[in-house]
């Protein structure tokens, strides 16, 4: 099945199929610190100042290019070079942009800026969507990786399920708004799957604003950028 009539299960597994076609599917860990699970127990001072192995975090950059062929793969969108977005906060050595446009016109273009960590190219991704090309620029979402050392490390499978549920922020469709001023600034976004804010001086009922972002009445000074899913189904 392929283009709109496409379902986030469709999208899923084929970005699964196009990593697994990359050797660097292979590599694999577990959390170093589970500990930290359990109350009163935190992993060791030095370890949150150590990346001992940061080369295997290249998987970040495999599965962001495993998104990038299965979107295109599934006639969902078009990837392309971009230019790194002067406004994210996200600095790394050698960051390579890109950009998957999708095919939907009422969907927001995915933004993914690859970066190195400790020195190794494409070991860390930023998120965000928006259109490179105008305006005010994209947004960026977050970036994976948040943090590389040893005692924020939680495993492979955690660090590549925090990439795809960033990535399906933007391609399954959601709704970003800024608001405030100064010192007061604040951010939120709404999913299929849920709602998130963050900054000062919230607005109480978040979840109304986002709702009348949706419908085109978020309230005045906010910059609202929405989009629809990528696929229909």
């Amino acid at each position: 099945m392929r283009g709109q009539d496409t379902t986030r299960d469709d999208v899923l597994a084929a970005v699964d199929e196009e990593f697994r076609a990359d050797p660097l599917s292979e590599i694999t860990w577990d959390d170093p610190y589970p500990q930290r699970l359990l109350p009163g127990r935190d992993a060791p001072e030095d370890a949150y100042s150590r990346v001992s192995e940061p080369a295997r975090h290249r998987i970040v950059g495999a599965r962001a290019r495993a998104w990038e062929r299965a979107l295109e793969r599934l006639g969902l969108g078009d990837a392309e070079s971009a230019a790194v977005p002067t406004s994210w906060t996200f600095q790394s050595e050698h960051p390579r942009a890109r950009a998957v446009v999708p095919r939907r016109a009422d969907a927001q273009p995915l933004i993914l800026v690859a970066g190195a960590l400790e020195g190794v190219a494409e070991a860390v991704v930023a998120v965000g969507m928006g259109d490179p090309r105008g305006g005010s620029g994209p947004v960026l979402l977050d970036w994976v990786p948040d943090c590389g050392c040893d005692a924020c490390d939680s495993g492979s499978a955690d660090l590549l399920a925090a990439l795809d549920q960033q990535i399906l922020t933007v391609v399954g469709g959601m709704v970003h708004v800024r608001g405030g001023r100064g010192r007061r600034r604040w951010v939120a976004w709404g999913t299929p799957s849920g709602a998130r804010a963050s900054g000062l001086g919230i607005p109480r009922d978040i979840s109304r604003v986002l709702d009348d972002a949706r419908a085109g009445q978020a309230p005045r000074g906010c910059e609202v950028l929405r989009g629809e899913p990528w696929w229909r189904g």
